[in-house]
């Protein structure tokens, strides 16, 4: 054989010797890669594998095959190395509010300069990232969890677009927490949620503590407010993170700090000791919802990472200290009274006192409140002593105080055991006008607990407390002379071991000052002077008034107008107010003249402006739900100091509903008042320079209030004089001749969907031609009709006897105007206080075109109510109610419901006629 053809078949044998090796080698990689997935952990999708000394790369080209061989070290390959997390192992995302009073420029400046800066190249696992740009109706705008890079998540943000809708805060944090975190990627336990908004309405930052709340124990929610009219205190009830930032100002600043917030955040796991425990104590294992940043313990043998939402926990076999039964602590934070130092105090009254010895804090709740509940951490979140430290000593103070917020709360607590609740709320400040809306939560709450109050200091009346049926009562004075009788008082209040305490005396004098004062107290009789009906003062307490002229205005209430002949004094209230919705408040139900004058005497100066449509709205909200049964009139007597034509407008349609429950008075203080403004509220009014002697004024007030007659129609006939009074003509009510009832002789009550948030503006007008035209066209007697309408709030309400005849109804029909949001809840709760004199029973319709579940959980206590009332009716509107809902309407069995697509009119009456309860 030829040397050449020798040579070419040993060349060729050792190319197939090599060719046979590669293959080999890539086999024994490919299993050894199967393996490496295989034993993937943590989610990390690594994969391994473990070539020694050669690493072959076979190649093609030109159908020559060529192997190229090199030694090489263990390789690990992974498709998420081991890269640090930049910033902290945490779910981020960004939501940010078009809209509102948020600018084009400032939201394209958000969307393409602010937020791709904050996300620098240092930051790792793009995975982890999301965006939100919520528009009113639709999720139109969002970039999910699990974009594979920075540069596509930039580039989608960056293409957000802005909408002129408004978009309420609260809904931006729900849909959040629908569409983030539930569905955070990999072992991302925790979320940095970043919200750029320049919502500044109050009532919808309250409305979404809530879903703050869970934000923040889910890692931190951190808000940004755009422009230089955002109220920081008031997102500030939201999160301790707050940033404003004003456009072309303090750009750089804004996203350095933000930044620090995001990288600094600490996804702080919760770790428990475990030691070998002895073998009849079983070893304790937690789960919790809120994770301080401080709250860490040293671990010995075992340390297990804990951050789940709901609680599961193994208890040992430790007897109950204090006995059985489940705890809700609540925590005055008002700063109004407490002083910082005391409120300190109580925080340290509670460690050191209270609960140093207690054990079994999964039955344990506890929660703060000032003008909002601002905290809550539930049952099962809370895990020994430790633990119950740490989170009552991160509670601050804030201005305000609501009971009635914080009774309907506690409502929403549910237990995992059948024990009874044991209530303690401590106390230093009470609304005395929230008594009446607190009542009916605090009698849902003691059917299935003791009610406790600790009054902090001395500034709260016990008596007041009683009238709330509270289970047990103590002060606290912050000596430790109290000490003892605290602790006592705690060891006797629990539902498991209760031990009334003796009564307060009948003529205990109350907490509240005393001064000395010309009124007596006045012997009751059938005779009403005034005559039968509720008297209100409303004062304008603004800062802008002179001091000696807003002494004067208490003096002329409390010492001239309101004299030793008048009776009946638990119908009389006043208050004072100003533009940001602060009163000071002496409320119905005080049982002495004298009780009314030292707590008018106590009003102070407000910090707000004036605003008269401020101070009637407030006096229906204060005082109108308050009636009693036997009073169906109310006198207002308002002083202001202002009559813009804005404010003016604003007032109208309170205005007519305070003058159609009985009287309007408006007195104006000082000659810059506009007395032809004034006139568009009411036909009543006085210009008042001050001079308390000016008897002038005080006769014609005490006339107008002494000589009121329900029965009487009031027309003016002159708008002015040199006194600056209207003349008023007394046309007597004729009486009408018998007239059969339709519908059938039962009380009506009317309540029309004015949300925006599902109906258009076309189809609500439809909504209101609908009763006007067809619904109450033969309808009598309509002074058995009350009239609501309702979107967030219970907008207006038009009680029974104060609408007249359909005329009046259908004029009252036209000033109905669509807003945002929406609330069953709150609407049902105030139907429940609509009371007739008669024995019919009640037929309430309600109109419905949207349901949420949790509104409907809320409303049910007050569905029931109205039901024992009469029959509870819902007319559904258009098609937006989806079958699940229409089964939770129905859940709270209502006496019929009929869905109304905009046009069967004649079905819809039919239905009416039906659903009468008569």
């Amino acid at each position: 054989m030829k040397k050449e053809y020798i040579r070419t078949l040993i060349l060729s044998l050792i190319a197939v010797v090599c060719l046979a090796i590669g293959i080999s080698l890539t086999i024994i990689g490919a299993i050894n890669i199967s393996n490496g997935i295989k034993k993937t952990s943590d989610n990390d999708n690594k994969s391994t594998t473990h070539i020694i000394g050669i690493k072959s790369t076979i190649t093609t080209t030109n159908n020559k095959v060529i192997i190229s061989s090199t030694s090489s070290l263990d390789t690990t390959t992974k498709k998420h190395s081991n890269v640090p997390y930049y910033p902290p192992r945490s779910g981020i995302v960004f939501g940010i509010m078009s809209g509102n009073d948020m600018n084009i420029e400032g939201f394209q400046y958000i969307v393409q300069n602010m937020i791709p800066n904050i996300i620098s190249n240092k930051w790792t696992h793009s995975e982890r990232i999301g965006a939100s740009n919520y528009n009113l109706y639709i999720k139109s705008q969002i970039v999910l969890f699990n974009e594979p890079n920075y540069n596509t998540i930039k580039k989608n943000i960056s293409s957000f677009t802005w909408f002129p809708d408004k978009i309420n805060i609260s809904t931006q944090l729900n849909n959040i927490r629908q569409d983030f975190l539930r569905v955070l990627p990999l072992e991302d336990k925790y979320m940095q949620t970043i919200i750029f908004t320049s919502n500044n309405n109050k009532e919808d930052i309250e409305n979404s503590i809530s879903d703050a709340m869970i934000l923040n124990e889910s890692g931190q929610l951190i808000i940004i407010g755009v422009g230089r009219n955002v109220d920081k205190t008031l997102l500030q009830k939201l999160t301790k993170n707050v940033l404003i930032w004003y456009y072309g100002g303090n750009d750089k600043q804004i996203i350095n700090e933000l930044e620090n917030l995001i990288v600094n955040f600490n996804p702080n796991y919760f770790t428990v000791t475990t030691t070998l425990p002895p073998s009849t104590i079983s070893t304790i294992k937690y789960k919790t919802s809120k994770l301080s940043n401080s709250s860490r313990m040293s671990t010995s043998k075992l340390v297990t990472k804990l951050s789940t939402i709901k609680v599961t926990t193994e208890i040992p076999n430790v007897n109950y200290n204090p006995c059985f039964t489940n705890i809700i602590f609540s925590i005055d934070t008002s700063s109004d009274i407490l002083t910082p130092i005391q409120f300190q105090e109580e925080i340290t009254l509670i460690n050191d006192y209270i609960t140093l010895n207690w054990n079994h804090y999964e039955r344990v709740a506890l929660t703060s409140y000032d003008e909002n509940v601002d905290t809550l951490y539930t049952f099962n979140t809370i895990v020994n002593s430790n633990d119950f430290q740490l989170k009552i000593n991160t509670f601050t103070q804030s201005k305000g105080s609501s009971l009635t917020k914080l009774l309907s709360g506690l409502l929403t607590l549910q237990t995992s055991n059948q024990k009874d609740l044991s209530i303690f709320i401590f106390i230093s400040k009470l609304n005395y006008a929230d008594l009446q809306f607190a009542k009916i939560y605090s009698k849902q709450l003691l059917k299935k607990s003791k009610l406790n109050f600790i009054i902090l200091d001395k500034n709260v009346n016990p008596y007041d407390l009683v009238s709330l049926n509270a289970s047990k009562i103590i002060s606290y004075n912050f000596t430790k002379e109290d000490i003892p009788n605290i602790k006592n008082f705690f060891a006797t209040s629990y539902s498991c071991n209760f031990i009334p305490s003796i009564p307060l005396p009948l003529t205990k004098i109350p907490t509240l000052s005393t001064t000395t004062t010309t009124l007596s107290t006045t012997t009751i009789s059938n005779i009403y002077y005034p005559p039968k009906s509720a008297i209100i003062f409303a004062i304008d307490s603004t800062k802008n008034i002179d001091n000696s002229i807003y002494q004067n205005i208490k003096y002329l209430v409390t010492n001239k107008l309101i004299n030793s002949q008048w009776n009946y004094p638990s119908r009389i209230g006043v208050f004072g107010y100003d533009s940001n919705k602060n009163t000071e408040t002496s409320p119905f139900g005080l049982s002495t003249f004298n009780y009314i004058k030292q707590i008018v005497d106590g009003f102070k100066q407000l910090p707000g402006n004036c605003s008269i449509s401020t101070g009637l709205k407030e006096t229906k909200l204060q005082y109108y739900t308050s009636l009693k049964n036997d009073i169906k009139y109310m006198q207002t007597i308002i002083f202001t100091s202002c009559s813009s034509i804005d404010d003016i407008n604003n007032a109208i349609v309170d205005a007519f509903f305070l003058r159609e429950m009985g009287q309007l008075i408006i007195v104006g203080i000082g000659e810059n008042v506009k007395v032809e403004n004034l006139l568009k509220l009411s036909n009543k009014v006085l210009i008042w320079s001050g001079d308390i002697n000016d008897n002038n004024i005080f006769n014609i007030l005490e006339k107008w209030i002494v000589n009121f007659n329900p029965y009487d129609i009031e027309t003016t006939t002159s708008t002015t004089s040199l006194t600056k009074t209207t003349t008023i003509t007394k046309i007597p009510t004729t009486f009408l001749p018998s007239i059969p009832y339709y519908p059938c002789k039962t009380n009506i009550i009317l309540a029309i969907d004015a949300s925006s948030d599902v109906m258009t503006d076309s189809q609500f007008n439809k909504e209101i031609n609908l009763i006007k035209n067809t619904i109450i066209s033969n309808w009598t007697h309509y002074d058995r009709v009350a009239l609501s309408w309702y979107n967030n709030l219970p907008s207006t309400f038009f009680s029974y006897n104060t609408i007249n005849d359909k005329k009046n109804f259908e004029m009252i029909l036209t000033m109905i105007k669509q807003e945002p949001g929406y609330n069953l809840s709150k609407l049902l709760s105030t139907l429940t206080y609509l009371k007739n004199m008669n024995t019919f029973k009640t037929s309430t319709f309600i109109f419905i075109s949207k349901v949420d579940n949790n509104d409907i959980e809320n409303s049910r206590i007050f569905a029931n109510i109205l039901l024992k009332e009469g029959t509870l009716n819902f007319i559904t509107i258009g098609n937006n109610i989806t079958s699940e809902g229409f089964s939770k309407l129905l859940s709270l069995n209502p006496s019929n419901i009929f869905q109304w697509n905009y046009n069967n009119s004649s079905s819809i009456l039919k239905y009416f006629d039906q659903s009468m309860d008569c």
